[in-house]
């Protein structure tokens, strides 16, 4: 199970986690998704212009969907939490949780 669909089912720990409902959440999520792909057709995730305008999420990458981006964001800037424990709550090293 990922992390959206377990913290999800309890909305309390959801709302303790993130600071959102996810009534707001849901809110949020369409803005968030389209500010998200128009930024990352013109640039990488290292800040830098792209060569050609076409985002692809990498195959392997431990926040998949949309859902999992905006909560590692909402998370992080709700509890400030190391980068090695989000490396261990979603599943990746250190240096990618940064």
């Amino acid at each position: 199970m990922d992390n959206y669909a377990r913290f999800s089912r309890k909305e309390k720990q959801f709302l303790a986690l993130t600071g959102s409902t996810l009534g707001e959440f849901h809110a949020l999520l369409p803005a968030f998704q389209s500010s998200f792909l128009k930024h990352m057709e013109i640039y990488t995730l290292e800040e830098k212009k792209r060569r050609k305008p076409h985002y692809v999420a990498y195959a392997n990458s431990p926040l998949r969907t949309i859902e999992h981006k905006l909560l590692f964001i909402l998370m992080y800037l709700r509890k400030g939490t190391t980068q090695d424990i989000f490396g261990k709550v979603f599943k990746m090293s250190q240096p990618v949780a940064n």
